[in-house]
């Protein structure tokens, strides 16, 4: 009912069009959690794309700062962790959909314009060569910033490691770039 009110699909993803469909899995937390984008909410969306008749689509993500930290607490933060303790997973293969660690997925090295803090970063390349990149944030609050919606969820999109040099160079004025 929400997208209807919003015009529809229709009016986003074009016929043949590449989709990438980006939740928020930061880490290896289950759906409902509030900590991450509920499976549901993806499958919903992703069914909603698919009527569209696109020519692709993949639900990716990847996995926040910590990815690469094993611990006692941490034994896996993986990407592929993360998509199956949240259902994620079962989501895209019972719909027929890729689902891709985008820490992992080849990068582009991209230049900012007008950047405030980061003048080139780097980005999976699915992100850039898909037609329509659609966010499926959670609602959720930040210690660095307020609260996060749509615009932290994008982080997922960039390369590995990447993600910290929006902390380091300031997080509300780099998340702005890479939106930007």
């Amino acid at each position: 009912r929400a997208v209807d009110l919003c015009g529809g699909m229709q009016g986003v993803v074009a016929r043949g069009s590449k989709v990438l469909i980006k939740p928020n899995l930061f880490e290896p937390a289950p759906s409902g959690s509030g900590l991450i984008t509920d499976s549901r909410v993806t499958e919903a969306v992703t069914r909603l794309v698919l009527e569209c008749g696109p020519a692709s689509v993949v639900i990716g993500e990847g996995a926040g700062v910590g990815y690469d930290f094993i611990s006692d607490r941490y034994p896996d933060r993986s990407t592929a962790r993360c998509f199956e303790a949240s259902g994620t997973a079962d989501v895209a293969r019972r719909l027929g959909v890729e689902f891709l660690d985008l820490n992992r997925a080849p990068a582009a090295e991209v230049e900012v314009p007008d950047a405030y803090v980061m003048k080139r970063v780097r980005v999976a390349r699915i992100a850039l060569e898909s037609d329509c990149v659609i966010g499926v944030p959670v609602l959720k609050t930040h210690k660095r910033t307020a609260i996060t919606f749509s615009l932290k969820n994008m982080k997922g999109v960039l390369s590995g490691t990447e993600k910290r040099k929006t902390h380091r160079l300031g997080l509300d004025k780099a998340i702005v770039d890479l939106n930007s």
